[in-house]
């Protein structure tokens, strides 16, 4: 198997990283990722500590799971994400980009305050910041490792929740 032809039945001695990997989608992903072999890495956010337990009592091997509490929106994290994977597996073979949020009011439902000014959207920056620039610094750091990077996988929404 050569890095530009995958065998995804065969992932035997890779390693996944999954962000938001703790629930949902993410959580999946580790599950299918693992049943095929690969060593995973579940990063989430330090409040998705106990989900990723759980996640980790399910699979058989722990030696080749485990979760790095990892805020996709901070570099440095995502530094450490990656450090901390290479220094327990080697090398990192495929990372899914899958952390994201939603909002829970409309995008550009503006408010303003008592004196009638615009508020600033705090929710609606937190989105961005999640699902852009969380999404970018998932991809970026790993191009540094392009060497040693099997595949980058970004999901992406296509629509978002009324």
């Amino acid at each position: 198997m050569s890095a530009a032809d995958p065998d995804p039945s065969n992932l035997h001695s890779r390693t996944a990283i999954v962000t938001g990997g703790a629930n949902g989608i993410g959580a999946q992903t580790i599950k299918t990722f693992y049943e095929l072999g690969a060593n995973v890495v579940i990063a989430d956010v330090s409040a998705s500590r106990e989900a990723a337990r759980d996640l980790l009592s399910q699979l058989p091997d722990k030696d080749r799971a485990m979760f790095v509490p990892t805020d996709i929106t901070v570099w440095a994290d995502v530094q450490k994400l990656f450090n901390v994977t290479i220094e327990r597996f080697g090398k990192i073979d495929i990372v899914v980009a899958n952390a994201g949020i939603m909002e829970s009011k409309p995008f550009f439902d503006l408010e303003t305050d008592e004196n009638g000014n615009l508020k600033e959207p705090i929710e609606a920056y937190k989105v961005l910041d999640v699902n852009l620039k969380g999404t970018a610094n998932s991809r970026s750091l790993p191009l540094c490792l392009l060497d040693m990077l099997l595949s980058i996988v970004a999901v992406v929404p296509t629509r978002s929740m009324p």
